[in-house]
């Protein structure tokens, strides 16, 4: 039994997940749906994995071309690892705190002796060149001639694209045919990649205010009675301090016929402007309306055929009331008198002020002077962010955004051992990213460090790279926003890929790092993007992993949505004098009126305030933790009556998120403009610098570092339930992602939910109470 699928058909959603087109190659080799704790057993079933959802080959691969492969050689004592994992990151034990240094947690786990020596033989046979072992020990990576591969996997080698590939990208060299190593080496091999995993559109979990126009058919023509055909088809709509952005796609009539996509000439001889009307649900004696003239609305122009046609136009609004939940509908004016009928509104939007790097501290409780001295090269206070598809950065965009709040910007290091950087190619991803994180927690005085592999390395050769990065020197936070579904890694890969992040991922937590990752933008599963039926709920991984702090996503709204006045103080930030492109007016205001009496909701579209969705859920793969049983067992009973039917997830797999924050209306500058970043991906890194602040507290006071930092939150809640350590959140739903909606997902409670988690990070509570006993 499938729940109602509700949509909105007249939109088309161009606000992204993805801020670029993504690829990322998961590796393949076997996916147990248990912990790490059974695998020792393991025997190795390589990836079966062909071409699928736009792949198709190009040609035969060149004999020459080389072919990196990343071998994971199998580790031995996995019930150790996992056993040595709950003592280190259980506050209850004996054990707590005490890490192992990178040395001792490779002979813990270190593969058999004799592993290594037959990979490096048959490599060498091969004619591999530039072998390289990690510094465990534990991946192997080698780079072989197109021939020599083919005949030592015995697989048949091509070139690949994919439809979504620009044309720039290159295409990839894959086989359609499953790996098969020598016999010999199954027992010692658990992971090869590079060879036959194909990728998959992966999002990461972002949205960033853009251009991105409705195209219609140019032929759609409808009756002359039916004006409300000619009404625009909004497409996108966005808003923060006052001003909104609507997308929409305008309608001319040509010839007596009505609803046609304008062409050029048409466009500006029979429209003179558009009327937005804005209403609010909580007052119904709201109205407020706006004239664009076609001179204040920029537009997207394609010629096809000889003709130009108008595919697209956006405008903003000034001047919007915040603190309201607001339906947005859009009427063309004709040059002649005429006016179409209004749109059908979208789904309303909570309009309010930015999260700006001030706002979010006082939201969530930072003094960051009560931390302790934070200096540049402090290693408890670094912070990393994992990016994909060579998401490089721009210093001059972060001194900006950081000057821009009134944080100083002299001793700012941004760091990258492990690849060059183009600051000319700044990534929406990357940016937002690393001024998020510099921002709020790590700020300009010590230093943030950043990965941006190939997109075919993935978050392997992310785990393998930090393996390689010393004690003294890696990162103790990492924040990761991307996510596939767990039923993905099967589908594309065959087996494999999720066991050994997971393994990679303890191996973190037991050297004292701690990894967060965002929980996924679309609620219990991705409809209205990927998925287009309401059957069962697709967790996302590695949101879903056991091992690491998932975090949600909220905004800022009012009690019950209503305008608060004259409350708070209003501040200029220089950051706030900066226009939005094509914004009408000279700046963005940063009115705070409301803040004080602002609380927090968890992001739900589409009657909660925005077009999409906060992540959260129940993993398929991997069991229950522990350390957070008694508080999902108190949702469970609390929510019994509003679960979703039993068929549609598993109420005893790993549940998540674990915490919200902030995540919707963040002002981030790219290529020099303010651009309105929003998702989990913001969400998760604005955590990752609160937790580097609440490291350098601990480590101020000779305490260790946070590390595995997920049990510890739930045994706070858990112990200290009256201190406000955490701000519930208790107003959302995940039964929607984009524009869709479906009748069944999980709701937001008191205490711990699948929505929200334990709620909002409160810092100066938690700096004490992570102080206490531990």
């Amino acid at each position: 039994v499938h729940g109602e699928l509700r949509t909105f058909p007249n939109i088309t959603l161009y606000l992204r997940m993805r801020t670029v087109s993504l690829f990322v190659l998961l590796f393949g080799a076997v996916v147990i749906a248990v912990p790490i704790t059974s695998r020792d057993s393991i025997q190795p079933v390589y990836p079966t994995a062909s071409p699928k959802r736009g792949w198709s080959i190009i040609s035969k691969a060149p004999s020459s071309a080389l072919v990196r492969i990343v071998i994971g050689v199998r580790h031995t004592n996995l019930d150790l690892l996992d056993k040595t994992w709950w003592d280190i990151a259980n506050p209850s034990s004996e054990r707590y705190g005490k890490y192992l240094t990178s040395e001792e947690l490779q002979l813990l786990i270190a593969p058999e002796p004799q592993a290594l020596p037959a990979i490096i033989d048959w490599l060498t046979e091969s004619n591999a060149e530039r072998i390289e072992v990690s510094q465990h020990r534990d991946f192997v990576v080698a780079h072989i001639a197109v021939a020599d591969l083919e005949k030592a996997l015995g697989v048949s080698l091509h070139l690949f694209r994919h439809t979504s590939f620009e044309a720039h990208e290159q295409a990839v060299i894959r086989s359609a045919q499953p790996v098969v190593a020598p016999p010999h080496l199954t027992r010692y091999i658990d992971i090869i990649s590079g060879v036959s995993d194909f990728s998959r559109s992966v999002d990461h979990h972002g949205r960033h205010r853009r251009r991105h126009h409705h195209h219609s058919d140019s032929n759609t023509k409808v009756t002359e009675d039916r004006q409300d055909e000619i009404a625009p088809s909004i497409s996108f709509i966005d808003n923060g301090n006052h001003e909104m952005l609507i997308q929409f796609t305008p309608f001319c009539r040509e010839s007596g016929d009505y609803g046609q996509i304008c062409n050029s000439t048409a466009f500006r001889n029979e429209i003179s402007g558009f009327t937005v009307k804005l209403t609010a649900k909580s007052d119904t004696k709201f109205e407020q309306t706006q004239f664009l003239s076609i001179d204040h609305v920029e537009c997207d122009e394609e010629e096809d055929q000889g003709t130009t046609w108008v595919y697209g136009c956006s405008g903003y609004v000034v001047n919007v009331t915040n603190w309201l939940n607001l339906n947005v509908s859009i009427s063309t004016n004709f040059t002649n008198g005429d006016k179409s009928k209004f749109s059908t509104a979208l789904p309303s939007v909570i309009t309010g002020p930015w999260a700006l790097p001030h706002v979010i501290k006082r939201l969530y409780n930072i003094t960051q002077c009560e931390t302790g001295p934070i200096r540049s090269g402090d290693v408890t206070s670094t912070g990393g962010v994992i990016l994909f598809e060579h998401q490089y950065y721009s210093p001059s965009d972060l001194v900006k955004f950081l000057d821009g709040n009134y944080l100083p910007d002299a001793e700012a290091a941004v760091v990258n051992p492990l690849e060059p950087n183009d600051p000319s190619q700044p990534g929406d991803e990357g940016q937002a990213d690393i001024e998020l994180l510099s921002a709020n927690g790590v700020g300009s005085s010590a230093s943030t460090y950043w990965y941006s592999g190939d997109a075919a390395d993935g978050v392997l050769l992310w785990a393998l790279q930090i393996a390689n990065v010393s004690d003294a020197d890696v990162p103790k936070v990492w924040s990761l926003s991307w996510g596939v579904g767990e039923n993905e890694f099967d589908e594309y890969v065959g087996v494999g890929a999720q066991t050994r992040i997971n393994t990679e991922l303890a191996k973190m937590g037991i050297r004292g790092i701690t990894v967060v990752i965002a929980s996924g933008d679309a609620g219990v599963r991705p409809i209205g993007r990927e998925v287009d039926d309401c059957g069962v709920f697709l967790p996302d991984f590695p949101a879903s992993s056991p091992y690491v702090l998932t975090v949600s996503a909220t905004l800022l709204a009012q009690p019950n949505n209503a305008k608060v006045a004259n409350v708070g103080s209003r501040a200029n930030f220089p950051i706030c004098d900066l226009p939005l492109p094509g914004s009408p007016e000279p700046n963005i205001s940063c009115d705070e009126d409301g803040l004080e009496t602002a609380t927090e909701i968890a992001v739900s579209c589409c009657d909660g305030g925005t077009v999409w969705t906060t992540g959260g859920g129940f993993s398929n793969n991997y069991t229950q933790a522990t350390w957070q049983s008694q508080a999902v067992a108190s949702f469970l009973s609390r929510s019994k009556s509003k679960l979703p039917p039993a068929e549609f997830w598993n109420n005893t797999g790993r549940a998540y998120p674990d915490i919200s924050m902030i995540g919707d209306k963040v002002p981030t500058i790219v290529n020099g403009q303010l651009s309105n970043f929003g998702g989990t991906s913001a969400s998760a890194p604005i955590a990752a610098a609160i937790i580097t602040l609440l490291n350098s507290v601990r480590v101020a006071r000779g305490k260790p570092l946070l590390g595995p930092v997920t049990p510890l939150f739930y045994s706070i809640a858990a112990k200290y339930p009256d201190q406000g350590a955490f701000r519930d959140i208790t107003v959302g739903h995940s039964n929607c992602g984009e524009l869709a909606c479906c009748t069944y997902g999980f709701e937001c409670t008191e205490g711990w939910d699948a929505v929200s988690g334990l709620g909002s990070l409160n810092f100066q509570v938690l700096k004490e109470l992570i102080l206490k006993d531990i």
